[in-house]
């Protein structure tokens, strides 16, 4: 599965792909996403970004971030 993340992080020349290190095998929702992080600028990013769409967010009720 192409990461689209990752591609811009590499066009950007945030990440190096040759720095890239797993720091953890899955995610809660997910056991086929990995947490990986490029080693000399310690941005982190996940494996696969695909895996929620926009209706996840769309479905959500609005909560007030104060609580109100």
């Amino acid at each position: 599965m192409q990461n689209n993340i990752e591609n811009e992080l590499v066009d950007l020349g945030i990440i190096d792909l040759s720095n890239i290190i797993e720091i953890y095998p899955t995610v809660r929702d997910s056991n086929n996403i990995r947490v990986l992080k490029d080693k000399l600028s310690n941005v982190i990013y996940l494996s696969e970004n695909n895996y929620i769409d926009n209706s996840k967010y769309e479905e959500k009720k609005f909560v007030d971030y104060w609580g109100g």
